[in-house]
């Protein structure tokens, strides 16, 4: 009896091992400092918990303009699946604010709000699909477990392929503090995205958007907590 139960045991453990792995979600936040186009601003990733869902919202601004966008969705297996959308601008002399509705049980994902109406939708929603700033998430989460960072990206009442490419790695000052990072680029027509992710930071420790030889966007990690 204590030899079977011994070998039922082992073979849970192996079972347990060739399993694929999902990094557990974790509620947490991290504050950047942030050049666009040359101006400076602040910005904050946060994760935490929306009822039995999550919420992942990232806030950018300065004395000038801000800018919020947040994503509820819901973690089944190794899919982040997006439940809602919103993004907000203010600016001098006007605001916009664009909602998304992503409608699983019909298969169809809309916008609503100031958006022109070509760019409204419906777009057939497909498995794995995600916004833009989901995406970002799924990057970190997917580096941990050594998936590839492939994704389908819902954007502006279009869906489009999106694939990151592992491009070396680099040691990158957070908080006083070197961290070794792996370098993801993603490049489409006329603009590439390159990506930070170091192995114990839940969140991009870098990001920086180019468009031709112009750095555009960059975002840099100053500090996380749990």
């Amino acid at each position: 009896m204590n030899r079977l139960f011994l070998l039922a045991a082992l073979s849970l453990l192996v079972g347990l091992l060739a399993s694929p792995a999902h990094a557990a979600l974790a509620p947490f936040k991290a504050d950047y400092s942030v050049r666009y186009r040359n101006i400076p601003a602040s910005a904050q990733l946060r994760l935490q918990p929306s009822g039995n869902n999550w919420m992942y919202q990232l806030t950018v601004g300065n004395a000038v303009a801000s800018m919020s966008q947040a994503t509820v969705f819901m973690e089944r297996g190794p899919y982040l699946v997006p439940l809602g959308g919103s993004d907000r601008m203010h600016y001098p002399g006007g605001s916009r604010a664009i909602t998304t509705r992503y409608a699983w049980q019909d298969r169809q994902a809309r916008w609503t709000g100031d958006v022109k109406p070509k760019r409204a939708g419906p777009v057939e929603l497909q498995r794995g699909d995600m916004d833009a700033l989901l995406a970002q998430l799924a990057l970190v989460r997917d580096h941990k477990a050594g998936r590839p960072a492939e994704y389908r990206v819902l954007e502006n009442g279009k869906a489009r392929p999106t694939s990151f490419r592992r491009s070396g790695t680099e040691t990158i000052t957070v908080a006083g503090q070197p961290v070794q990072a792996t370098r993801y680029v993603q490049a489409r027509t006329g603009k590439t995205t390159t990506i930070w992710v170091a192995d114990n930071i839940p969140a991009p420790v870098r990001l920086t958007q180019m468009e031709g030889s112009r750095e555009t966007i960059r975002m840099t990690l100053s500090s996380w907590t749990r």
